[in-house]
């Protein structure tokens, strides 16, 4: 779904809500660049830590433990994909995407998906393009 939008080549990749890096490791797979995942669980930043050195992957993953806003309102970095897990339950969906519009963490024609329920409505906010559903998981695209 998303090399259908953008070369997956040489891209600076943020995995937030990264959870067991799943996602993290699918970007990895695909050669897609750097990718920096954040999860504020030690249990599954450690369990990160230990696919990275089992797998043997080096630099292009960096592991960190952080809330996902709380690393949005200090990331030093520019993103050209950013995805976001957050689990369903929470309520801080729009604010995440509202953090990452306002500091500005996507480089052009970069994207930001959101991964969330059914019911959480994301179109109202900034840069918002479409939403996708497949089975009970919906992406929101923004730019």
């Amino acid at each position: 779904m998303i090399e259908n939008r953008i070369d997956l080549l040489n891209l600076n990749i943020l995995d937030l809500c990264a959870g067991t890096g799943n996602i993290s490791l699918e970007f990895l797979s695909r050669e897609a660049g750097d990718v920096t995942s954040v999860d504020m669980s030690p249990i599954c930043t450690s369990y990160m830590y230990k696919l990275h050195k089992e797998l043997s992957i080096g630099d292009e993953w960096r592991i960190l433990r952080n809330e996902a806003r709380a690393f949005v309102g200090i990331a030093k970095e520019t993103y050209d994909i950013i995805f976001a897990d957050p689990p369903y339950a929470m309520t801080f969906h729009a604010d995440l995407v509202n953090k990452i519009m306002d500091r500005k963490l996507l480089n052009e024609d970069g994207w930001l998906i959101v991964e969330h329920g059914k019911q959480t409505n994301l179109s109202f906010l900034e840069g918002f393009v479409e939403v996708r559903n497949f089975g009970n998981v919906y992406f929101s695209f923004f730019q």
